[in-house]
């Protein structure tokens, strides 16, 4: 296994955190400077305004730029 598969790269942008496991993007709140894992979540891109699609297109762009 190589060393970059046991990392995650995290976005972290307006106190939300934001990550692709498995082809899924998943979504989390910052509390207290720290990813709440309770409250993490998988983006429905579905139920968007294209605003926030546009949005989430940059953060996976950026989140998956170089893999």
């Amino acid at each position: 296994m190589d060393d970059e598969e046991e990392y995650v790269h995290v976005a972290i942008i307006e106190n939300n955190a934001y990550w692709v496991i498995g082809n899924v993007f998943y979504q989390a709140d910052i509390v207290d400077g720290e990813v709440n894992k309770e409250s993490s979540r998988p983006i429905d891109a579905f139920k968007m305004s294209s605003k926030d699609l546009n949005k989430m297109l940059y953060i996976l762009d950026n989140l998956t730029e170089g893999s």
